[in-house]
């Protein structure tokens, strides 16, 4: 009969899961400014251009941690952007000048690809784990 004999096992797990906590949020962080600056990329890709200022005004903010939530901003702060994404009357107000809705396709689009994306990098994770 064979015998194996484990030692400081408790002490490899401690530290793996050390390593994990501290690897973690930095490997979640990554990932939330990959998807911002992807959904940052596409509202470049619909935004009008006149002068282009508009669209190269689109940024990415700084990533916040409020708990055991994450946020992040995209956009924009050119004054006139709500008109070119809602619309507008025309100068003489005799018309209206339908909006582009960059922003809200962008995110529409987002929000459709981004439960299967997680899903497949969280799979990704794990299988990391188990290797």
């Amino acid at each position: 009969m064979a015998e194996f004999r484990f030692s400081n096992f408790d002490q490899f797990e401690q530290q793996f899961l050390t390593h994990l906590k501290e690897t973690m949020p930095l490997v979640v962080e990554m990932k939330l400014y990959e998807i911002a600056y992807r959904l940052n990329a596409h509202i470049k890709r619909l935004t009008p251009v006149d002068t282009g200022r508009l669209k190269n005004s689109f940024t990415v903010g700084n990533l916040v941690k409020n708990g055991d939530e994450w946020y992040i901003e995209v956009g924009t702060n050119v004054e006139y952007s709500k008109h070119v994404e809602y619309g507008h009357r025309t100068r003489d107000h005799k018309g209206f000048v339908p909006g582009a809705h960059m922003v809200e396709i962008s995110l529409r689009q987002l929000e459709q690809e981004l439960p299967a994306e997680m899903s497949e990098w969280i799979q990704e994770l794990m299988g990391a784990l188990g290797q």
